[in-house]
């Protein structure tokens, strides 16, 4: 069953992002000046945008994921009005997600799944366009250029005055996909959203695509492997004066787990602060309470693991955040007897990155 979503821009999509996309591939310098872009109506413009297919051969998992939108170009007379005078273009954009996964065992025969972090991202994006020209002298009949671009996955932006876009409605913003395997059920859910924001020194908008998936790894037995939260943030600049540079940038944010006192994970702090742990904290406050600090940029989450003297693991969590409070217990609850001990501290980035410190003493007095 649809359902309807109101998501997209202030300024209008169509428009703003039309405008960025430029001209056609094989036309001159020349004929892409004055040129104006907006969404194109129904029916080209596609009811339900979102496209997921999964393939498994063997243990490798490929999933794709495609966003389409439609536009109408044509040339400008009048600038300020933001819309072709004539419409002699149709600009199919579509922006691919790809997901790479090899689902195995460990050495230590425990299920597991290889995300293909390097030399490749978890998720690859790649963004392709196509014109379709008509009624023009120039190239009489129907001419059709397409082109693809890689997205680049490693740049920081800042953004300010972010909010949802309205005006553009899209049908059943939610798209679902489930493989079946000997081994194991692959479900995934992608959800997508549309912001507008600023700039920060500049009268410049971008659009900011939003997708939060939720993937499941399941036994065929029923019983619960792994779910993974991420983020996939693209970032559109409307100014754009080549095709090739529309979406400026993509990158997959780790969603954490939600305590159920947080007010929750923003998805967008990545753009405007690199991750980074600078150092650790360890700060004593009444009895044996110990607060473990996390100082640095763009932290999402922290891991505190307690040893004893001969490197056992005595303790170990992860909580969003960057701060962590220890009682002085064992993961039992046991609290620990007087002595020295060690302990690391992992910071995690929303991007999923994670830096560890180096291993400290602390001294438990009761």
């Amino acid at each position: 069953m649809s359902t309807v979503k109101r998501v997209l821009v202030g300024a209008g999509l169509a428009l703003v992002l039309g405008l960025s996309i430029g001209a056609v591939f094989s036309m001159d310098a020349q004929a892409q000046q004055g040129r104006a872009c907006f969404a194109a109506p129904p029916p080209l413009q596609p009811e339900e945008p979102l496209e997921m297919n999964s393939v498994v051969v063997n243990n490798l998992v490929k999933t794709v994921k495609m966003e389409k939108e439609v536009f109408e170009c044509g040339p400008d007379v009048n600038p300020a009005d933001g819309n072709p005078d004539s419409v002699d273009t149709i600009r199919d954009v579509e922006l691919f997600t790809e997901i790479l996964e090899f689902v195995g065992f460990d050495d230590q025969g425990n299920f597991a799944v290889n995300r293909f972090v390097s030399p490749n991202p978890k998720k690859t994006f790649e963004v392709v366009i196509c014109d379709k020209l008509f009624n023009s002298a120039a190239v009489p009949g129907i001419s059709i250029a397409c082109n693809q671009f890689p997205i680049p996955t490693a740049q920081t932006f800042e953004l300010v005055n972010c909010h949802p876009a309205e005006q553009v409605i899209i049908l059943d913003p939610v798209e679902m996909n489930t493989v079946v395997t000997r081994r194991f059920i692959k479900t995934i859910k992608a959800e997508k959203e549309i912001f507008e924001c600023g700039l920060p020194g500049t009268n410049k908008r971008v659009i900011v695509d939003v997708n939060l998936f939720t993937e499941i790894f399941e036994f065929l037995n029923g019983q619960l492997f792994k779910k993974f939260f991420e983020a996939t943030i693209c970032v559109k600049d409307p100014s754009a004066g080549s095709p090739g540079k529309v979406v400026l940038g993509c990158r997959v944010v780790n969603v954490p787990p939600l305590a159920a006192d947080s007010a929750g994970t923003n998805v967008l702090s990545f753009l405007r602060e690199p991750f980074a742990l600078q150092r650790v904290k360890a700060l004593r406050s009444t009895g044996e309470r110990v607060e473990f600090v996390a100082e640095g940029s763009g932290i999402a989450s922290i891991q505190v693991q307690i040893f004893n003297a001969t490197g056992r693991s005595l303790f170990s969590q992860e909580i969003p955040g960057d701060r962590l409070t220890w009682e002085a217990q064992d993961t039992t609850g046991r609290f620990l007897p007087n002595g020295v001990y060690f302990y690391v501290v992992t910071a995690r980035g929303v991007d999923g990155q994670a830096q560890r410190s180096r291993v400290q003493k602390l001294a438990i007095l009761h």
